[in-house]
């Protein structure tokens, strides 16, 4: 997807060019097909340019309204076009000859809407757009944030850009780490989604949109799918629908210039959009690439009961049931986890709680790369979407219907373990939390404690609703309410970033809007049945699936080999390990002597418990130390 960026000076003043030019060179590599800048009075803007559609390449520099009052640069894909077109068709900003982009349907969107546009935008977008008339700048970004927008804002001055190396580049914007936001990268604590990992930028949150004038700023939510209504649907009625919907989701994203593939796992989620995707192409004369990522070591006893560790028998069998679908497998061979690290941190600008799967997803996209992709679809979002089940044990006499139905099938004593299932868990949960005591992040994160407690954590945490203890809200409801929030379900413009990297555009059809909406008001009950897990996926994806994927109870690891593959590059690790010992800096965030006991597991025979540790905590504390070492450069 493109890029965007920008300076509007507040104080009036004209940007320098020389400001300009060096956000424009930082953000390159997301203009392979173009780039172009604008300039006038208080403000600069840039588009970078990445054809991902047949229509992109019409428009490739900012937009301007024909009275030039009004200037626009977008990295978008819309996924409404022909809604959009008989609204808007003839109207302000569609008046030369069609096919129009997808950036110039945002423009003539404003021009008849104003901001409330944003609400009618279906798709994966962010855009910048500039009121002369008015003297004020409006940032916008998609529900779901597929996309990604920083910026930097002084009295004088607000800078904005798609990708944080293009703020970077200038030479007013300080370079310090967030405190809080490394800390909730380490916690595994999404928060609101407005920090970045560098204390003076911003990040837009998803679903928000941001006006600047040049004496105030206004932000506000115009998106929440709290709002979005309950539907009176059956348990088939609510399949059909998930089906249908995503179906539309998928389709929508094929409209592709140049080469598309898929990544593909043994679940449910990728498996049902490259199933999926494989059926619209062939429709087409078209065959779906998919990238599988296998372990290079033997995952047998490696993870916990109830997982698995090798995804290529049952993405194969995905691939082979759905047809016209050519796999390719990847071991990740030349990759060591903490070689992936590197790849990508040099790619995002900063760390990221999933480091443990960076290795192969770094070898993923560069083989994509390598066979030209222009589009790749994933199913990331999937989790808080299409295969969401409550964590929450099912149970109680709330189901009464349920509970008869338990008796007659499997006799009284189920019947009562079912209806005792919530005591039982509240019990649990209970002595779960006096176990880890005032400071539960301690037993899942490397967090320096001092530093901890400095933040005042564990109260911050509750105070936004974030459970420190990581265990899930007692009530259903409110599970998913967390399952389908903005920075829950996406990764806040990550994909953006690691795309453009790669000189291709990640798509995500499990993060459409209209599936999110959907999955909110499918009825809870219909996701939560006894001893069976993504009920609700698993009904709608029958036929589109083989059934040893899709009635498979166990949930797949992609990183089940990390800690064999860490073994391998001990010397590295230990070397790492030293560096950061004797970094004052790493040292003020990391617990880096007990890195250095838990990476000695290592040497022992590797369990499920090696496995976990060291491929979740270890190697996240190990981005946030190599992300904590450029600030010693």
């Amino acid at each position: 997807m493109s890029g965007i960026l920008g300076i509007f000076r507040r104080d009036g003043a004209a940007p320098a060019t020389r400001d300009l030019e060096r956000m424009m060179a930082a953000q390159a590599a997301w203009g392979p097909d173009g780039q172009e800048v604008w300039q006038r009075g208080p403000m600069a803007m840039g588009q970078h340019l990445l054809v991902s559609t047949p229509e992109a390449a019409r428009d490739f520099r900012p937009l301007l309204s024909e009275d030039r009052e009004t200037v626009l640069v977008a990295a978008a894909r819309l996924d409404n076009r022909e809604e959009l077109l008989r609204e808007l068709e003839g109207g302000p900003g569609l008046t030369t000859s069609p096919p129009y982009s997808d950036r110039r349907l945002i423009l003539a969107a404003f021009l008849h809407w104003g901001d409330a546009c944003v609400t009618r935008l279906l798709g994966d977008w962010s855009f910048a757009l500039w009121d002369s008339r008015r003297g004020r700048l409006l940032l916008a970004r998609d529900p779901t944030g597929n996309t990604a927008l920083h910026y930097y804002q002084t009295p004088e001055l607000l800078a904005f850009a798609t990708s944080l190396k293009a703020l970077l580049a200038l030479p007013q914007v300080p370079r310090r780490p967030s405190q809080l936001q490394l800390a909730q990268i380490l916690t595994c604590w999404p928060g609101d989604g407005s920090l970045s990992s560098y204390q003076d930028l911003r990040r837009l949150p998803p679903a928000h949109r941001l006006w600047v004038m040049p004496e105030a700023t206004e932000l506000t939510r115009y998106w929440r799918v709290e709002d979005s209504p309950s539907l009176p649907l059956s348990e088939d009625e609510s399949a059909e629908a998930m089906l249908a919907v995503l179906s539309d989701a998928v389709r929508a994203r094929l409209r592709c210039a140049g080469s598309l593939a898929a990544t593909l796992s043994g679940g449910l989620d990728s498996g049902a959009v490259c199933a999926l995707a494989a059926r619209e192409l062939e429709r087409k004369q078209g065959r779906l690439r998919a990238f599988v990522s296998v372990p290079s070591h033997p995952t047998e006893g490696l993870v916990a009961e109830g997982r698995f560790g090798e995804e290529g028998p049952l993405a194969l069998a995905t691939a082979h049931h759905a047809g016209n679908i050519d796999t390719v497998l990847l071991r990740a061979e030349g990759v060591s986890p903490l070689e992936g690290i590197r790849k990508i941190l040099a790619v995002t600008d900063e760390p990221g709680h999933a480091a443990g799967n960076w290795y192969w997803l770094s070898d993923l996209l560069a083989a994509a790369q390598d066979y030209g992709t222009r589009v790749l679809l994933t199913g990331q979002g999937g989790n808080g979407t299409l295969s969401w089940t409550p964590s929450t044990p099912a149970g109680g006499m709330g189901d009464l219907q349920e509970l008869r139905g338990i008796f007659e099938v499997s006799g009284a004593l189920p019947a009562v373990k079912h209806a005792l299932r919530p005591w039982v868990y509240l019990a649990k949960d209970q002595c779960h939390r006096f176990l880890q005591g005032r400071e539960p992040w301690r037993v899942y994160s490397f967090l320096r404690p001092e530093l901890g407690r400095e933040l005042e954590l564990t109260d911050r945490m509750r105070a936004a609703g974030h459970d420190p203890c990581l265990l899930p809200p007692a009530r259903v409801e409110d599970q998913r309410s967390f399952a389908s929030s903005p920075p829950a379900i996406s990764s806040l413009g990550v994909w953006h970033a690691l795309g453009a990297g790669h000189g291709l555009e990640a798509r995500d059809p499990t993060l459409d809007r209209r599936l999110v909406e959907l999955c909110w008001g499918i009825p809870l009950a219909h996701f939560r049945k006894v001893g069976e897990t993504r009920r609700l996926a698993r009904r709608a994806l029958v036929g589109l699936l083989p059934d040893a994927v899709r009635l498979n109870q166990r949930r797949g690891y992609q990183a089940a080999d990390v800690a064999p593959r860490l073994l391998d590059a001990w010397e590295d690790l230990s070397a790492t390990l030293g560096r950061f010992a004797a970094s004052p800096l790493v040292s003020e965030y990391l617990d880096v002597p007990r890195m250095q006991a838990e990476a000695e597991t290592l040497r022992q025979p590797i369990t499920p418990k090696t496995t976990s540790h060291c491929g979740a905590l270890l190697l996240r504390a190990v981005g946030v130390g190599f992300f904590l070492l450029r600030f010693e450069r």
